[in-house]
């Protein structure tokens, strides 16, 4: 079996949890095989939430802190993360959002975040996230909406959106906040800053890895391409070009 990886700590709440989880475990003599026949879950899960890479649901933490017997050090922990409105992952992004002079985004599901309105963002994110309470949600809400400020500032960055037509056709919370959603991309589209471009379906397939691939660049000319799902993105910087 391949040593452990050393996970650095500092990096995020998943991966102190999961330092933190690779200790007790190791202290109270369990495998990762034997702790997951406990709870029960797989293995492979355990060794997910010791590598920070997942994040245990509720009832299995609470059994990981009865099985290993912490007295609620873990749910504490699992209570923190979860109150958190970005994720790690995701708050790593925004930084290097902050830091662009240039952004791309294509988008096939939905209207992209720093174009969403309050509604429409609260329909989207409450459907995706079903699990959050009322006040997780409105704190999401929050944290997106504040993103907008960026195209606020005085030397804004360039903004291009390409949406797939499935983005205006599809609806999103009724018609008053899908109406409100499409009235405020066509103002955005006016703003000299902010390119916004349909692509319609006569225009055919698409790559399946576009569908939520935004880029951005920083003044440096570096970009930052992303590769996102609902719980986590990965991105790589690339040039100067």
């Amino acid at each position: 079996m391949p040593a452990p990886k050393d996970l650095d700590p500092s990096a995020s709440l998943p991966a102190l949890y999961g330092v933190k989880l690779r200790k007790l475990r190791v202290r109270a003599g369990f495998t990762q095989r034997g702790l997951g026949d406990l709870i029960p879950v797989a293995h492979s899960r355990i060794a997910q939430f010791e590598l920070g890479k997942e994040t245990p649901p509720e009832d299995v933490n609470a059994r990981l802190d009865e099985i290993l017997e912490v007295d609620g050090d873990l749910v504490d922990l699992w209570t923190h993360i979860r109150r958190t409105p970005i994720p790690d992952w995701a708050r790593k992004f925004v930084a290097y959002e902050a830091r662009t002079n240039a952004m791309h985004k294509y988008t096939a599901h939905s209207v992209p975040g720093l174009l969403q309105t309050e509604a429409y963002a609260r329909e989207v994110l409450c459907h995706g996230q079903p699990w959050c309470t009322v006040e997780e949600a409105e704190e999401n809400v929050a944290a997106r909406l504040s993103r907008q400020s960026l195209l606020r500032k005085p030397q804004p960055p360039l903004l291009w959106v390409v949406l797939d037509e499935s983005v205006i056709r599809r609806p999103v919370g009724g018609p008053t906040v899908m109406r409100e959603q499409l009235v405020s991309v066509l103002e955005a589209a006016h703003v000299p800053h902010i390119e916004v471009q349909v692509m319609p379906f006569v225009a055919g397939p698409t790559p399946p890895w576009a569908a939520r691939s935004p880029s951005c660049r920083s003044t440096t000319r570096r970009t930052w391409p992303t590769w996102r799902r609902a719980t986590r993105a990965s991105w790589w910087k690339t040039g100067p070009w």
